[in-house]
């Protein structure tokens, strides 16, 4: 039981502190964690990297929280992969862009930041220049609750027939549109994912 409780410690650990790459070329995000889904199915998909070929097994909406402008905690979604052996989390601009309109995302002054907006929302996203000089987001990762609470209308404002999710039907939607969305995190239930 010791054992099994020292992994849970260090697959929530992880799963808190896997940043967010904010990859341009990306043609979908990637993700390890079930947990960043609103929306699942499972798939099988083979990928080649540099050295080997990794197995996808689903595809869906994940939902990751980033800090806008303000301070304030938005919830932002992507269409991802998952990919349980990779240990980085990817965000396709593109993929977002295209699905979640009208939003856009530009490099800024000496190319040190990325700039990321959406429906009257800014989140400056740092480029880590030790890192591979990348656009990194830490923190990133949802709660249970937040996924409950706001991944059933980011899913409802997907381009598609009301009552129909993008990948699969699932439970009946609540909740109000997350991006641009602030937080009240005295309300949240920070305890799970």
């Amino acid at each position: 039981l010791a054992r099994a409780y020292r992994i849970s410690i260090n697959n929530d650990c992880r799963f808190k502190s896997t940043v967010l790459v904010f990859d341009t070329g990306a043609s979908h995000g990637l993700t390890p964690f079930l947990d960043d889904f609103v929306d699942y199915v499972e798939m099988e998909l083979k990928v080649k990297d540099v050295s080997s070929v990794q197995t996808v097994v689903g595809i869906g909406t994940t939902l990751y929280k980033m800090r806008d402008t303000k301070g304030q905690d938005v919830f932002v979604p992507c269409v991802s992969y998952h990919l349980p052996t990779t240990d980085v989390r990817l965000f396709s601009p593109q993929t977002h862009h295209q699905i979640w309109k009208p939003s856009e995302s530009h490099l800024v002054g000496d190319g040190s930041q990325v700039v990321f907006g959406d429906r009257g929302v800014v989140i400056n996203i740092p480029i880590d220049r030790t890192a591979g000089n990348l656009p990194l987001i830490h923190n990133c990762s949802t709660t249970a609750a937040e996924r409950r609470r706001f991944g059933p209308s980011v899913l409802d404002a997907l381009p598609r027939c009301p009552g129909h999710h993008f990948f699969a039907d699932d439970d009946p939607l609540e909740g109000i549109y997350a991006f641009g969305f602030k937080s009240n995190s005295n309300n949240d239930n920070r305890s799970s994912h």
